[in-house]
């Protein structure tokens, strides 16, 4: 890659990790917002959800760049962690907790 390139692509990279991601192996990878949009509810209402389930809990007090929530071991086979760095010359990595599409079966 070039880095020219590179430097320019990082808002891109902050924006992606934020949104669905797709694996050729597992499908696609959604936000809870996208499960929301989905289940037609809040991204707040799928979270709470979610912990209800047992299938993530809150990360209290994360660090920069750490995610809110954190998969149970439940939670694992449904989810993903994705890397992201940030914009602006934030170089900072960022991950995001993402659910499979499997995982609207149990809503």
């Amino acid at each position: 890659a070039r880095p020219e390139l590179s430097a320019s692509l990082l808002p891109a990279q902050k924006f992606l990790a934020a949104t669905n991601t797709v694996d050729a192996k597992y499908g696609v990878w959604l936000t809870p917002t996208s499960l929301g949009k989905r289940l037609g509810i809040s991204a707040v209402k799928v979270n709470k959800r979610l912990k209800e389930m047992g299938l993530q809990i809150s990360n209290h007090k994360p660090a920069k760049g750490e995610p809110s929530y954190l998969p149970t071991e439940k939670g694992k086979k449904y989810s993903a962690m994705t890397n992201a760095t940030g914009s602006n010359g934030d170089m900072t990595t960022y991950q995001h907790l993402k659910w499979s599409e499997r995982v609207l079966e149990l809503f």
